[in-house]
């Protein structure tokens, strides 16, 4: 049976374990051999963890740099007046000031350093809150800390999920054929975690596990990422100037025939990737101004909290599936609300798909699955109508009378 290699990352491990001969033997199902390798993995994760601690990270922003130096400098200037900074803070403050690889575990304290942020506008001729911020490399520090355990947090987790929800996700759908095209990601479009993928981050992974690999474990079309629920074969799956496109042959079986009736009737318009992150090929790229990107609603929140992004050029691609409204935690929610026309446009939406829903269930023919499946999500709705309701737009007073007059219009020209 295969065993962790030194230096050999997780990712790699159970790759190489899942393809291992004697493993597949033993466990010929997917889902008790990944059992199985991750339990290998887990039992050396001590050892792994002892590798992993020796390593370090440099690529802290200068902006956190010049911030420790400039502590430093106003406290030997000044001779420290309030007798700020534990011994650990003077030493992180040497180490950022000098450019010093940090250990993960420095990196994890500096992340958790966010919790004195509240002390940060404290002048330093007043007191140490200031101070001690800029010791710790202040925002950019902080916030790039919090963004390189949030990477390794994801580097090493087997499955990651990524939502595409827009009018691109289904192309079309022939009942005669069972054969269903469309989108189960896109291209240069940040998300709420700050990723964006680029064009070619699927090619490894269509060669080695696609359709017409020889591969035993080829990427499949799930329903929710239900390893135990493929809902049919992927006869197509390619990159083009869009996205990551496929065309399924959807089975006859429950969970298929459900599927399809949802294709049909427009309930699926949600697909989303059940994936790996490489590490080697996920680069944080800092944001410029002149730089047009497109990104969602929450992935817009990610770029002015952080003033960047993860620009992802290859991840292992497991499977693609669909998804109903709410279906995972990357689901959008209606938190970003803008004007009052945002407020409007939202409740729309839901009533839509309330009414759409509604309808299923009262005429549908689906499996007892199905109905539970639609019964769940209409509660979910009904509840982010409720929380639509308690929702102020957050508007300027400047933008309230031209919004007003649009809204005024639009009611107005649509009665």
């Amino acid at each position: 049976m295969p065993e962790p290699n030194y230096n050999e990352s997780r990712s790699d491990f159970i790759d190489r374990c899942m393809s291992d001969e004697e493993a597949q033997t033993d466990f010929p199902k997917n889902n008790q051999r990944l059992a199985f390798c991750s339990s290998v993995w887990e039992n050396k994760k001590s050892k792994n963890e002892k590798i992993e601690s020796k390593e370090t990270y440099n690529d802290y922003p200068k902006a956190a740099t010049n911030n420790a130096r400039r502590a430093k400098d106003w406290l030997e200037k000044n001779d420290n007046p309030n007798n700020c900074l534990t011994a650990v803070g003077f030493k992180r403050m040497n180490q950022l000031a000098n450019r010093e690889p940090l250990s993960r575990d420095v990196v994890s304290r500096m992340a958790q350093f966010k919790r004195h942020q509240e002390n940060k506008d404290v002048p330093y001729d007043e007191g140490c809150g200031g101070i001690a911020w800029d010791a710790w490399g202040g925002d950019a520090g902080v916030n790039w800390a919090i963004r390189t355990m949030d990477k390794l947090k994801k580097m090493k987790k087997d499955y990651n999920y990524r939502n595409l929800n827009n009018t691109m996700s289904i192309k079309d759908v022939d009942t005669k054929s069972r054969t269903v095209a469309g989108y189960f990601s896109a291209f240069n479009n940040v998300d709420s975690d700050g990723d964006l993928i680029k064009p070619g981050a699927f090619t490894k992974s269509i060669n080695e596990r696609g359709p017409g690999s020889s591969s035993n474990r080829q990427i499949a079309h799930l329903a929710h990422h239900d390893m135990r629920r493929p809902i049919g074969v992927i006869q197509v799956l390619k990159e083009d100037n869009k996205g990551l496109y496929f065309e399924s042959k959807i089975g006859t079986h429950t969970d298929g025939e459900d599927a399809l009736k949802m294709y049909e009737s427009g309930i699926i318009k949600e697909h989303s990737i059940g994936f790996q992150y490489i590490e080697s090929k996920t680069n944080w790229i800092d944001l410029e101004e002149e730089k047009n990107l497109e990104y969602t609603a929450e992935g817009e929140g990610f770029l002015n909290k952080y003033n960047g992004y993860n620009e992802i050029g290859e991840v292992k691609l497991w499977e693609g599936s669909y998804v109903t409204f709410g279906a995972n935690s990357s689901t959008p929610s209606f938190g970003v609300v803008k004007s009052a026309l945002d407020h409007k446009k939202y409740i729309d939406e839901v009533n839509e798909r309330m009414t759409l829903i509604r309808k299923e269930i009262s005429n549908g023919t689906y499996s007892d699955r199905g109905f539970k499946s639609l019964l769940q999500e209409l509660a979910y709705i009904q509840e982010q109508y409720n929380s639509l309701l308690n929702i102020e737009p957050e508007v300027s007073t400047q933008d309230k009378k031209a919004d007003n007059l649009k809204l005024f219009l639009l009611t107005t020209l649509t009665k």
